[in-house]
């Protein structure tokens, strides 16, 4: 088993393949020297942090708990010259939404999605099973490897039902980085209500992750906050975008247009596509805005 050691010196940094955060994340394709590994490291700098460190901590803490093949997982963590390195697997085909910009815009086929979705509903029984709330299941925290491995990541987000010892039944906390991941959180998150939320608001943005990875951009992309915030929490339900939904809204007209938050294009590849009706009902299913209706996952 390859061993990987917290020192800078152990690593070649390649080419830039990811940025974030006003630049103040970077990620690069890396070699391992002692192993000729290939692998991802992604450094924040410290200097210019976007969240307070102990929630950085919380984040690696968490990773490193975790046992499961479909989570990324860090290899190492470590503090060279004012930047946190974070040395992970390196997955060749990056995430699911660099790859349907790339190679897919109007979205992957069904069998595609069928494989990926369930892959990451493998890690969210994981972690739903260990109390944990993902709270940003969204295209580009779905990376794919060189073999065609699944793996979830973004775990920055994540939060633990257990607390003092007791697994709560509702929790109550708004992710500080909200802005990021309000087009995938449940009608019941951005509430913000006494209510609260348990794991099956995981559960809806699988919903959202379906329809993303289907018509090749999240729904309710192109609306204004204010608009998509009140289209949630009045039961608003995207939809695939394929020949059924288009025939069932009569063509491209506001209605649908309401709900996928985009016009079509009439050379769209939706109106000659038809999903299986039994991927309609799962996304459908997924995005019911009483938290109660949807499905819960085999441990959540």
């Amino acid at each position: 088993m390859v061993k990987y050691e917290p020192n800078w010196s152990h690593y070649t940094l390649y080419s830039l393949i990811g940025h974030g955060f006003c630049d103040a994340v970077t990620v690069y394709l890396a070699k391992h020297r002692p192993s000729g590994t290939n692998v991802a490291i992604k450094k924040i700098d410290l200097e210019n942090v976007f969240t307070d460190i102990a929630d950085l901590q919380k984040e690696i803490a968490l990773v490193q708990q975790l046992q499961h093949d479909k989570i990324l997982k860090f290899h190492t963590t470590f503090v060279y010259d004012h930047e946190l390195w974070i040395v992970m697997p390196f997955m060749a085909y990056g995430s699911c939404k660099d790859i349907f910009h790339a190679y897919f815009t109007s979205g992957l086929p069904e069998q595609a999605i069928a494989y990926i979705l369930r892959d990451t509903i493998k890690s969210l029984e994981y972690l739903h099973s260990r109390g944990i709330i993902h709270r940003a299941v969204k295209a580009s925290h779905v990376l794919i490897s060189a073999s065609g491995n699944v793996q979830l990541s973004g775990l920055h987000n994540a939060l633990s039902m257990i607390q003092s010892g007791k697994r709560l039944r509702r929790l109550h906390d708004y992710p500080a980085s909200a802005i990021n991941i309000l087009l995938w959180l449940s009608p019941e998150i951005l509430e913000q209500n006494m209510a609260g939320y348990d794991t099956r608001s995981d559960i809806y943005s699988i919903g959202i992750l379906a329809c993303e990875l289907a018509n090749g951009y999240a729904p309710f992309a192109d609306m204004p906050v204010t608009q998509m915030l009140l289209a949630k929490l009045n039961g608003t339900k995207p939809v695939l975008l394929d020949s059924r939904t288009i025939n069932e809204f009569g063509g491209v007209h506001s209605t649908l247009s309401n709900r996928l938050s985009t016009n079509i294009a009439k050379d769209s590849p939706a109106y000659t596509r038809t999903f299986s009706y039994a991927f309609h009902n799962f996304v459908d299913m997924c995005l019911e805005k009483e938290a109660h209706m949807r499905r819960c996952l085999r441990n959540g």
